[in-house]
């Protein structure tokens, strides 16, 4: 068997791995291909904080929708690449419509929340 055909199946064997939920399988994926993501996410983007941000976001929604990544005779990579692009796509029309992350509803109120300075002088 050729060597890249060899390559091949055993990339397959461990997508099909990561699919079914093997965590250490999908950090192999991760390790082989998180440079090219970020590297793409920062030619899209011209931001390094950025591009790792959206790196991360790739292989968080990777992970979540391996178990239905079908091989069709694509690259994976080309697979992860479409992610990244898509989450930079959607960050810039969130940026460009003036939509900004906001923290959640629970965070903004901080009366709401008990300090451990407040807590420990309580128990005093």
């Amino acid at each position: 068997m050729p060597r890249s055909t060899s390559v091949e199946t055993d990339f397959s064997a461990l997508i099909e791995r990561a699919a079914r939920g093997d965590r250490e399988a999908f950090g192999e994926i991760y390790e082989q291909h998180a440079l090219r993501v970020f590297r793409h996410a920062y030619f899209l983007t011209g931001d390094p904080i950025l591009a790792e941000d959206l790196t991360a976001q790739t292989f968080l929604k990777a992970l979540e929708a391996i178990p239905r990544y079908e091989q069709r005779g694509v690259p994976f990579i080309a697979w992860l690449l479409r992610i990244a692009g898509n989450l930079t796509i959607n960050y810039k029309k969130a940026q460009k419509n003036g939509h900004h992350a906001q923290l959640p509803e629970t965070l903004e109120d901080e009366d709401r929340f008990v300090s451990p300075e407040w807590s420990c002088e309580a128990k005093s």
